[in-house]
């Protein structure tokens, strides 16, 4: 392996001072140039004699100045050892974070309670839903796949929550797992704006459940998202149906049950109205009798989430860290992190896509990036690919300038 030394020369000019880093650690000064030692000096930084000895092919060494304008320490020259090349360090790309991650939880909830009527008996069911998980699902992006929207384990919590209030009062008026089955189609059945709407059509915003319980109801395919949700927390195979202009959910049961159903891989589901108060299983509005059920299945969508921050390579370029985390039931192939570099016209002027790879259901993983960018006025815009097509997106980062300087926080120095 070669061996290389470095040696400075630098002319201060005005400044006071200059102190050369081996890396980007500000900090880490290995040697000092003072104005009062003259305007140009030279030392040998690194080999024999030098101040770190010998170093390898392409280790980094820094030069800093105090900039009394923006009151912090600022580069002044870059260098690799064995490299006539200068590198970049686009600093004001530095500390911008982005993703579908939620935010880290405030204690902020949306307190929610529901009537519900079944069986001659009032009772009242109640869930506590953080805002930033609400936040969380608003953002999603919409696909018209709907059984991605039972997928996503994000809402598993608050489900289960809600299932475990209608088996415990179950348990205590001693309800079979089917009668609980028809108490929780009667609360969904009963949520506002669905009430006698059996011929309620699609709409173009799909919710997931836990937007559903915080709008207190829906469309037909939002209120049977979130009973499909719920019965499936229950423990019963269940699967979207959409028969033309409509949809409901159907659930596994016995081939002697009574009622509509359709089969599928081998096992029969019953229809199970979820608009309109008063629709048992099996049961179907006569609109929809005879007419051919679309499928969904909800058991094979992966739901891949992901947070991304930027720094500054030690060797030059962008660094860019990834974690990504599939909270789907089902494996998602060939993950990747599409960046794009948009100036203010809108133009991308670059595109950055990360090495793709396979996640298994609740797995996550970090992946770690360095390249070199445009040094112009650009912002982030950021999502991740799933198999070869768009997932989900984030929101874009702000403006970033060269010559401005940020903190972790991402505020402006």
């Amino acid at each position: 392996m070669h061996e290389y030394s470095v040696s400075v020369e630098v002319d201060l000019g005005t400044k006071d001072e200059v102190w050369v880093t081996r890396g980007v650690n500000r900090d880490n000064r290995l040697i000092t140039f003072s104005r009062e030692d003259g305007r140009i000096q030279s030392a040998k930084v690194a080999g024999e004699g030098g101040v770190v000895g010998p170093v390898e092919l392409l280790d980094t060494f820094v030069l800093y100045h105090h900039n009394d304008t923006l009151d912090m320490n600022t580069t002044f020259d870059t260098h690799l050892a064995g490299s006539k090349t200068d590198v970049s360090y686009p600093m004001h790309l530095e500390y911008i974070q982005g993703g579908t991650w939620p935010r880290e939880l405030s204690g902020k909830v949306e307190e929610k309670r529901y009537t519900v009527s079944y069986d001659g008996q009032v009772g009242v069911l109640s869930t506590d839903i953080p805002v930033e998980f609400h936040e969380y699902f608003q953002n999603r992006r919409r696909a018209r796949d709907y059984g991605a929207y039972v997928s996503d384990g994000f809402d598993d919590t608050y489900i289960d929550s809600l299932v475990d209030q209608f088996k415990e009062y179950g348990e205590q008026e001693g309800y079979s797992e089917s009668r609980m089955v028809d108490h929780m189609a009667a609360f969904v059945q009963g949520l506002e704006y669905t009430r006698d709407s059996v011929t309620a059509g699609f709409d173009e915003y799909p919710r997931y459940p836990v937007e559903t319980l915080v709008h207190g109801g829906g469309d037909c395919e939002d209120t049977s998202i979130l009973l499909a949700s719920m019965i499936e927390s229950l423990g019963f195979g269940t699967v979207l149906l959409s028969p033309p202009g409509h949809m409901a959910v159907g659930i596994t049961g016995d081939d002697e049950l009574p009622g509509s159903y359709v089969t599928h891989n081998g096992d029969r589901y019953y229809y199970l109205e979820t608009t309109g108060e008063g629709w048992g299983v099996g049961e179907i509005p006569s609109e929809y009798e005879g007419g051919q059920a679309r499928v969904f299945p909800i058991d094979d969508h992966p739901a891949v989430t992901y947070h991304f921050g930027t720094g500054i390579h030690e060797m030059g370029g962008l660094k860019t860290e990834v974690q990504f985390w599939n909270t789907g039931d089902a494996p998602a192939r060939n993950v990747q992190l599409q960046l794009e570099f948009e100036d203010r016209s809108g133009q991308t002027v670059m595109t950055k896509r990360s090495e793709g790879m396979t996640l298994a259901p609740d797995q996550r993983m970090t992946v770690t990036s360095q390249f070199e960018v445009p040094d112009i006025e650009v912002r982030i815009r950021s999502g991740v690919w799933v198999d070869g097509q768009v997932h989900d997106t984030a929101q874009a980062s702000g403006y970033r300038e060269p010559g401005e300087f940020y903190g972790p926080d991402g505020e402006q120095l």
